[in-house]
């Protein structure tokens, strides 16, 4: 029975039927691509306990969102919001994880503190956090390409199916994720994306880092390929000729002022010596029957905002002593991934002072209200800027002291002298982003088209304008399969990635690498399993297998992209945290390009040099041995 929950969005760009109906190739395919379980280090974690008047709790929790678990908890105690108090201090990662369905425990030990008028703590167990904590998205995608001899995408019309679960949780906001970022960092003519949200007896799926844009990305990188295997072109010469250019509008009709994707493309081919090392690889997989190499380079382009607009802002109080030390509290959670370093940084670089002198203890619902989640990448854009704007205020009011004490004086003393002259030292900042939202995709059926006069680089409609800014990127993946047993390693990986001016590039690379090999994870080793019952059996790293520390490139070269500000966010910084996940993938078509080098060699099957093989993600490597279809195989199918 064919079951979907209630979700009717649609981008359609251009006349769709009549660009495939005259395209000289035409081509259909799709691609299954898994869930992936978070794992982070910490499972989930948290104490509720009561206050001394009526209704007030406090909540110590591993949540994303303080918000929404005082939320959770105001609404199961029948109590103001006013009355609950949720704090963060850290996380132990959350990916995602831990962003809507980890409220829901907030309420429940909130209850039984209230009832029993004392502390509750709960801890749950890997297997439990995993059963019962949600995981991304599974995706099944369908499409039908129109293409020139030279690889050039007239039009392409693209079915996406997520399993939303029992529930649809943020299926929807995830999907809406995939339908704009399908064509990945390209142009790809008359555009046509529908997405459905199966209704299974699954366990509700969660948000995970990428919010759908990997698992659509990889159905259209897929779909470049097989456009290459079928005119016998290398895929990089299709990538590149369908590039979105400069000034070019998106299939959802956002104008890109400035692609930075040929350019990456160009600088990392060079730096990594791609043109030199297939001809290595080949000779390579001429010498060794049972081990073959394989390259490939992947490009990404990440539109970075909340879909939701009123998800986009951010809050911050700023606290100055007279003896110069800066108290932030922002609206962000610390999960590892640098944020109050870099939010200290801003308010450091703002006051004047050194980094040492400022302090952030904890996210805490009481001390900046109404929070947006700690997630899409936002953390350092939004609480940055609202930082910002809290120091500036500062700095404004002691500015006049600052003239008057001359500019050697320590900030100590300047503190000192404005609590003496009544200046207050505390203040409140609030950013918020001026672009967002996905009202337009929302109607029934198969969706509008773009007029031409809003397809326009001129036109100055706003309705396809959801990003804030895009970030963008490239990696260069290659490895090395053992064909006997589908085992492999990724002997060199080499990213460029477009941060634009970082705030602090040690935490940034650290980003890009902890997102790859992550991703690496879910492209091949890492599979969620069901019983006949709906209840996982891929609970604990025995049966559910994370990449380790053995499984990192070996040779692992991350660059930063000079000379690309970007005015959208604080200090013309870019978000880092989900932006590089996707080029991951770079291993994924790099083990299929291993795949088709034994392919040739082996004779079991057919053995096209630029052969498009079919093989749904995640590469586990028994697909990988079957895929290889060498003689070994062959005589096994015939004794059988």
């Amino acid at each position: 029975m064919n079951r979907f929950h209630d979700y009717d969005h649609c981008i359609a760009d251009g006349d769709v039927e009549s660009a495939l109906a005259s395209a000289p190739r035409r081509l259909s395919g799709g691609l299954c691509v898994g869930a992936q379980e978070h794992f982070y280090m910490e499972p989930h974690a948290l104490m509720a306990i009561p206050g001394e008047t009526y209704g007030e709790m406090e909540i110590i929790s591993c949540t994303q969102c303080v918000t929404k678990s005082a939320k959770c908890v105001a609404g199961c105690l029948g109590v103001p919001e006013a009355k609950v108090r949720c704090v963060v201090k850290r996380l132990g990662g959350g990916f995602g994880g831990k962003e809507t369905l980890s409220i829901y425990r907030s309420g429940a030990i909130a209850v039984a503190a209230a009832k029993l008028k004392k502390a509750v703590r709960l801890i749950l167990t890997r297997d439990e956090d995993m059963a019962i904590s949600g995981q991304s998205h599974p995706f099944d995608g369908k499409w039908t390409v129109g293409f020139d001899e030279s690889g050039k995408v007239l039009a392409c019309d693209v079915e996406l199916l997520n399993d939303a679960g029992c529930t649809s949780c943020c299926s929807n906001v995830v999907m809406d994720r995939a339908i704009a970022h399908f064509a990945n960092s390209y142009h790809l003519g008359a555009v046509r994306v529908v997405g459905k949200l199966a209704w299974t007896h699954l366990p509700s799926n969660t948000a995970f880092r990428g919010f759908g844009v990997p698992q659509s990305a990889l159905i259209c990188e897929d779909m470049i390929e097989a456009i290459a295997a079928n005119l016998c072109l290398h895929p990089d010469s299709v990538r590149a000729i369908n590039f979105l250019p400069s000034g070019a509008r998106t299939h959802f009709g956002q104008l890109v002022e400035k692609s930075h994707t040929a350019r990456i493309w160009k600088e990392l081919r060079s730096s990594a010596d791609s043109g030199t090392r297939r001809d290595a690889i080949q000779a390579f997989n001429a010498c060794h029957k049972w081990r073959k190499r394989g390259l490939a380079i992947i490009p990404t382009m990440y539109g970075v905002n909340f879909p939701v607009k009123y998800l986009n802002q951010a809050g911050a109080q700023v606290l100055v002593y007279t003896d110069g030390s800066v108290y932030i509290s922002h609206a962000g959670v610390e999960m590892g991934q640098g944020l109050n370093t870099k939010v200290m940084q801003v308010a450091a670089q703002a006051l004047g002072v050194d980094i040492a002198d400022c302090h952030i203890a904890e996210c805490s619902s009481d001390r900046v209200n109404n929070t947006s989640p700690t997630a899409a990448s936002m953390g350092a854009d939004l609480n940055g800027m609202a930082t910002l704007h809290a120091c500036e205020q500062i700095r404004d009011r002691l500015k006049p002291l600052r003239e008057e004490l001359g500019p050697d004086k320590p900030f100590r003393d300047l503190c000192a002298l404005a609590y003496k002259r009544q200046i207050s030292l505390a203040a409140y900042g609030f950013y918020c982003s001026p672009f967002g939202g996905v009202h337009r995709w929302r109607q029934t059926g198969r969706g509008d088209h773009l007029s031409s006069a809003d397809r326009s680089p001129s036109s100055n409609a706003s309705r396809g304008d959801i990003f804030n800014y895009f970030a963008f990127g490239c990696a260069a993946a290659e490895v090395e399969l053992d064909v006997l047993t589908g085992l492999f390693e990724v002997v060199r990986a080499d990213i460029l990635m477009d941060v634009g001016d970082s705030l602090n590039p040690a935490i940034d690379i650290g980003q890009v690498e902890g997102s790859f090999v992550q991703g690496m994870g879910r492209w091949t080793t890492e599979q969620i399993r069901f019983n006949s019952k709906g209840v996982m059996t891929t609970v604990t790293p025995h049966t559910y297998l994370i990449p380790t520390a053995a499984d990192v490139p070996r040779d692992f070269r991350i660059t930063l992209l000079g000379d690309s500000p970007n005015p959208q966010a604080v200090h013309s910084s870019k978000a880092v945290g989900e932006p590089p996940f996707f080029l991951s993938s770079s291993v994924y078509f790099a083990l299929k390009d291993a795949v088709r080098a034994a392919r040739q060699e082996g004779g079991g099957g057919a053995a096209k040099k630029f052969e498009h093989i079919r093989i749904d993600s995640p590469l586990l490597a028994h697909k990988i041995r079957l895929a290889c279809n060498d003689a070994v195989l062959a005589s096994c199918e015939k004794r059988n």
